[in-house]
């Protein structure tokens, strides 16, 4: 059977008609969409999909965590011990086909996950769907338009919050005398080196590095932001010996990625870790406001460079009002 006309030019050489090219490519398509099995036409397939994609392994580890749980968190009545109190992606959107989704459905789910004041998550789970979306409109074509995008996001209050040298100092004495002692050092590196969470606990013993008779410590940022050698200074000197005094002395050390900060167990300090450790310190200073990330916060109101590369990030990161003088 002849799928396709030609006509040929003058020299001999051959011109396809667009017109059937087109005409044969949505056929195939269609064939392709009505010869998949039936789960494969569902937003729970793809999903899985997306999971398992480059795009999705080119995140950042820690975005990736973040989206498996925007994904995958669902309420289930069989385990009283979830702190689930939403569903995710996958049970809201799981069994409709991609091309059923329209932003209405994408403006309902926002709003359920507003409840209660959870305004923020419910824009980090837009975000999550506009990612999928986008990557998921390359394999169903029908998808004209991302249903997420233009979705009006929840306005989200400003943290301001900074952290004064007399609360930083019991912060740290707190640590030094709870249970979890090896979190005075992460304060500190924290704090000395403008990083978030995640990164002190990416920091590793081999990232301390001996340029032109001088150490320094390597550290990597995320989110787009610079990483740097920092030159080790007598504090942040101190700090890694602190760090490293705290390791297990009866565990094997093993030859490469030799994490800087650990845990009780030895192990590498993980989110849930320092976040108990949080817990301890402001249990005990009285000072329940606090989050690690606003020890990065302290360090760029104070002048460390935090790798950002552009003014506004800048700005948002520097807490103390600007020095002026009176006019006259």
């Amino acid at each position: 059977m002849r799928l396709m006309g030609f006509t040929r030019f003058s020299d001999g050489t051959l011109d396809e008609n667009p017109r059937i090219q087109v005409a044969l490519l949505e056929a195939w398509e269609k064939a392709q969409e009505e010869a998949a099995p039936a789960n494969r036409r569902l937003i729970d397939y793809w999903l899985t999909k997306f999971m398992a994609s480059d795009k999705f392994l080119r995140l950042g580890k820690s975005t990736q965590a973040d989206y498996t749980r925007y994904i995958e968190v669902h309420i289930d009545p069989d385990n009283p011990k979830s702190k689930a109190t939403r569903n995710g992606i996958r049970h809201a959107f799981g069994k409709m086909k991609p091309t059923d989704v329209t932003p209405r459905h994408v403006r309902r789910y926002m709003d359920y996950w507003a409840e209660d004041g959870k305004e923020t998550t419910a824009n980090r789970h837009l975000t999550c769907l506009q990612t999928f979306f986008k990557w998921l409109r390359q394999y169903v074509p029908k998808i004209v338009e991302n249903p997420a995008e233009g979705i009006i996001r929840f306005p989200e209050k400003k943290r301001q919050v900074y952290i004064t040298d007399t609360q930083y100092m019991a912060i740290l004495d707190a640590a030094l005398n709870s249970t979890t002692p090896w979190f005075f050092a992460f304060i500190e590196l924290a704090y000395l080196c403008g990083l978030r969470l995640s990164e002190v606990c990416d920091l590793n013993i081999d990232d301390i590095r001996h340029i032109d008779g001088k150490a320094h410590l390597e550290v990597r940022r995320k989110k787009g932001s610079r990483g740097e050698l920092i030159e080790i200074s007598d504090r942040l000197q101190a700090a890694i010996n602190a760090a490293i005094s705290f390791h297990p002395k009866d565990q094997v050390e093993p030859l490469t990625l030799r994490p800087l900060v650990r845990n009780t167990r030895g192990d590498r300090a993980t989110r849930s870790s320092v976040n108990k450790a949080l817990m301890n310190v402001r249990a005990a200073t009285g000072i329940k406001d606090i989050r690690v990330h606003d020890l990065k916060k302290k360090a760029g109101s104070e002048g460390k460079d935090l790798g950002h590369k552009t003014a506004r990030m800048r700005e948002l990161y520097n807490l103390l009002p600007e020095k002026g003088k009176a006019t006259r």
